[in-house]
């Protein structure tokens, strides 16, 4: 169990940093310590008040086009290079019951979004993981291969997703820290990562993987 809560903390934790840094995050001005986290109030054993997302008012657009418009306008491109989405038994967030709890992903969807878009996670320099609860962040990492099945205690409580480490992951705060937008924030600091233009900007970073909600995920590349 403390293996389990390092884990989890070191998602709550590592995204509330990112949020200090964002001034558009709600908890921007509010930090947290992992003795903090373990000290919040179990909501769902095993999970905490700080592994949960929060509740936010607001709005957000997003504009598609081909890639010859985007390349006229004043903007910086980014390219979606690949996209998927599934439903299956387990992945509605009414489906009280699943044969695997440790997964959110059907088989082979991590293979087929990279094989779109002619990647392997391993090519992936930032992600951005729908965490409307802190425990969706491990199991994604370890559905599309970013990690071994078993290795996220061992990756998320070393950092491994923070500030240079190998994956980089929610670096606006996450719908944790920044605010819950659906997901749709999400998408936009990937496409802030690609752009050069995130508060937490990954040097170098010139792909990014988003899931919105389990298995639906897309990869974005800067054009």
């Amino acid at each position: 169990e403390e293996r389990f809560t390092d884990m989890l903390g070191g998602v709550a934790v590592t995204q509330r940093g990112y949020a200090n840094r964002n001034p558009r995050a709600l908890l921007k001005d509010k930090s947290l310590s992992l003795d903090d986290y373990r000290a919040g109030r179990v909501i769902t054993h095993p999970l905490r008040i700080y592994d949960y997302c929060l509740e936010t008012d607001g709005a957000m657009a997003m504009v598609i086009v081909s890639q010859e418009k985007a390349r006229e306008l004043s903007g910086k491109a980014v390219d979606v290079l690949a996209a998927g989405q599934y439903i299956f038994p387990g992945s509605v967030p009414m489906y009280l019951y699943a044969e695997k709890t440790y997964s959110l992903a059907p088989e082979g969807a991590a293979q087929q979004l990279f094989g779109r878009a002619g990647l392997s996670a391993s090519d992936i320099d930032v992600a951005m993981i729908y965490d409307a609860t802190s425990m969706m962040v491990p199991i994604a990492l370890e559905d599309f291969g970013f990690i071994g099945r078993g290795e996220a205690a061992d990756f998320l409580s070393s950092g491994g997703n923070g500030p240079g480490g190998p994956l980089p992951v929610n670096t606006h705060g996450g719908l944790l820290s920044e605010g819950y937008f659906h997901g749709l924030n999400t998408i936009a600091e990937g496409v802030r990562q690609l752009r050069g233009d995130s508060h937490n900007q990954v040097e170098g970073a010139e792909t990014a993987f988003v899931t919105l909600r389990g298995a639906s995920s897309m990869v974005l590349g800067r054009a």
